[in-house]
């Protein structure tokens, strides 16, 4: 038990007794409930692969979402203060290709989205909206310029998977 978690004081791996409304703090809570989405989305992706109904580009994302975790566990390192984000870059590199893959595979847009045409999709873009409000978050850390375009990256790959299994 901590009482100093108790009082609104946390540690981060360089820092003592940070209050937990510090915005190193809060961002790291969204990059947590990101991830925690994104877990949500991936269940609910592989419980229809396991129906049988949905194979091709629903398998791709659940591979992807499964890789994006692990990445944002870096993420999350570095906006802790572990790393100074060498990986992010590349992992910002790998979702431009993977969600300019998506975007050539999908009809061009004519008029705005409308989530939930099914669960999964619901979620993907629950996750995207999450991803986007954590974006922001990270913007008020000036010693996170990997993190954010990182997350800015990640929106754009989720608003891309979300699309392509709204089938």
């Amino acid at each position: 038990m901590s009482e100093q978690g108790d009082k609104g004081f946390t540690d981060l791996p360089f820092e003592k007794g940070v209050p937990k409304n510090h915005s190193r703090v809060r961002a790291l809570a969204a990059l947590d409930e990101t991830m925690a989405l994104l877990g949500l989305a991936k269940a609910e992706i592989v419980s229809v692969l396991k129906d049988g109904t949905r194979a091709g580009v629903w398998n791709d994302v659940a591979s992807d979402i499964a890789e994006i975790q692990r990445q944002l566990i870096t993420v999350s390192a570095q906006v802790s203060g572990f790393s100074r984000g060498e990986d992010i870059d590349r992992f910002s590199g790998w979702l431009e290709i993977r969600s300019g893959e998506l975007d050539a595979e999908l009809a061009a847009l004519h008029e705005f989205v409308i989530p939930g045409t099914n669960r999964a999709n619901g979620f993907m873009h629950f996750a995207r909206a999450k991803c986007r409000e954590t974006e922001t978050r990270l913007v008020d850390l000036s010693d996170a310029p990997a993190a954010t375009k990182y997350l800015n990256r990640l929106a754009k790959y989720l608003f891309n998977a979300a699309r392509a299994i709204a089938e």
